[in-house]
């Protein structure tokens, strides 16, 4: 699966993580922040985190990451419902 963010949003967080360029952020984990409703406080996608296995080249703005697997979403939920994500360590 792969999910799309802002390059600016990428280098700020690679930054901020002390990584020397955004390959660094293979073996690194995506964790789902928060979705477009903030009253959603338990829509399921909160709280998951995915391996980030390969990071694509910056075109027109936007970063493509590779994540080792999809989001496990339930009925009624989508992608598209989700605002941020947090790069982090953690495995």
């Amino acid at each position: 699966m792969q999910v799309t963010v802002l390059t600016a949003d990428l280098n700020t967080a690679i930054a901020q993580l002390g990584l020397p360029n955004r390959s660094a952020l293979v073996n690194k984990t995506l964790e789902i922040t928060a979705v477009n409703n903030p009253a959603n406080i338990t829509h399921s996608a909160i709280g998951q985190f995915r391996l980030i296995t390969a990071v694509g080249t910056d075109l027109s703005g936007h970063t493509t990451l590779t994540i080792n697997a999809p989001y496990d979403l339930t009925g009624g939920e989508s992608v598209a419902d989700i605002k941020s994500y947090a790069i982090t360590g953690k495995v």
